[in-house]
C-alpha cells in the first residue's frame, strides 16, 4: 500500500519522464541545409537540373525522366 504522501511525487516523477521522452522524441540532428535544387527546361524542350550550393560542397546528384511510351 503506498501513502497518500508519495502519490505526489509520483505524479511528478511520472510527469518529468514523459516530459523527458517527449523532449529525445522530437529533438535530433539532420543533414545541414546547403543546396538549393530546381528543374528547368532548355529552349528545345529538354530537362535542365539546376543547382546552387552555397557554402560546402555536395557528394552528387541525380536526376530522373520517367519514360513515355509513343
Amino acid at each position: 500500500m503506498w501513502s497518500t504522501a508519495s502519490r505526489p511525487v509520483f505524479r511528478r516523477l511520472v510527469g518529468a519522464v514523459a516530459v523527458g521522452l517527449g523532449l529525445a522524441a522530437t529533438s535530433g540532428c539532420t543533414v545541414p541545409v546547403d543546396a538549393v535544387a530546381g528543374i528547368s527546361v532548355t529552349t528545345d524542350g529538354r530537362l535542365l537540373g539546376v543547382m546552387m550550393v552555397c557554402r560546402h560542397h555536395i557528394d552528387g546528384a541525380t536526376l530522373y525522366r520517367a519514360c513515355q511510351s509513343r
